[in-house]
């Protein structure tokens, strides 16, 4: 089924992505899945190197933090395993000096690529976050500690606005070139509640009309929710949208974000991926070895053509 964009009429102002441009992705899991759709069509892309995180503020401060490189120190163990409460479990040690080793080195990474980027692209998740009682921290992850020691909190647009203002400010004076868009995910967060999610989420969306005279705001939200708006366009848990509405979003991205010629050469770039893909019954035939000089000779042609290109 294809949706109609005329609805989601893309800023006149915005400046296409070419490869050979830097991304940046942070936010929740949703970021990650166009990350995917990013590299797969050839782009440089770093996807949140702390793990997925939902909530604005705990972004906003990790970026603050690595640009200042002042990481604060919050590191709790579970059972054998070390993790941070500044970063998704995904970011781990099996001592403490390795999950601080672990930490440097991800800071590095974002610090690297924040500085060098050409696209800063977030995504929120939630407005509701976790604040641990000790030290009143808004943590990324409870990593399964006691409950008690931990108080819920919906942030307010406000306390929002300022800390992602001031995060920005700092971004833009070590790197004035970069252009910021935010979008808001359409995972439905079930587990705290209907009238709490819609509640988040619509703090998150005028966050996004808060910021937006120094931003771009992409409608991944009211796609799903308000275009497709059915149960088919999502995962069995009917919170998650499926690889359907997924690819829904794609196309909206390069409808916004790319050229005609930029998306004529992804199409190029997926049809090599999905011969790489391809697996063979007999991989010492003479035929797979003539499929497999054929595909080097065209990924070399495409990239004699376009160097850019990430594969």
């Amino acid at each position: 089924m294809k949706i109609s964009h005329e609805e989601l009429k893309k800023p006149a102002a915005l400046t296409p992505i070419t490869h050979g441009q830097k991304i940046v992705q942070l936010g929740s899991c949703f970021s990650t899945n166009i990350s995917e759709k990013l590299r797969a069509a050839g782009f440089s892309v770093v996807d949140n190197p702390f793990g997925v995180i939902f909530h604005p503020t705990v972004l906003a401060h990790q970026i603050q933090h690595v640009l200042s490189n002042e990481f604060p120190d919050s590191i709790v163990q579970k059972d054998d395993v070390f993790l941070h409460y500044n970063a998704s479990g995904t970011i781990y040690g099996m001592s403490e000096l390795a999950l601080r080793q672990k930490m440097k080195e991800q800071a590095e990474l974002l610090k690297t690529a924040l500085l060098e980027t050409d696209y800063l692209m977030v995504t929120f998740g939630s407005a509701l976050g976790y604040t641990l009682k000790t030290n009143n921290q808004l943590v990324a992850n409870c990593h399964q500690q006691p409950a008690h020691l931990f108080e819920k909190q919906l942030t307010s647009v406000t306390e929002l606005t300022a800390t992602w203002e001031s995060a920005l400010s700092t971004l833009k004076k070590v790197n004035p070139n970069i252009k910021i868009v935010f979008t808001v995910s359409p995972v439905r967060y079930s587990r705290e509640g209907w009238i709490e999610n819609n509640r988040s989420k619509a703090r998150l969306i005028a966050l996004c009309e808060n910021l937006a005279p120094v931003a771009t705001y992409f409608p991944s939200y009211e796609l799903v929710i308000d275009l497709l708006r059915d149960y088919r366009y999502f995962e069995a848990d009917e919170v998650h949208p499926n690889a359907v509405a997924i690819n829904q979003v794609w196309d909206l991205f390069q409808t916004w974000f790319f050229t005609d010629e930029t998306r004529a050469i992804c199409m190029e770039v997926n049809k090599i991926r999905a011969m790489e893909a391809h697996r063979f019954l007999y991989p010492e035939s003479i035929k797979v070895t003539q499929f497999n000089d054929n595909l080097a000779n065209q990924k070399a042609a495409l990239l004699a053509r376009f160097p850019a290109i990430v594969f």
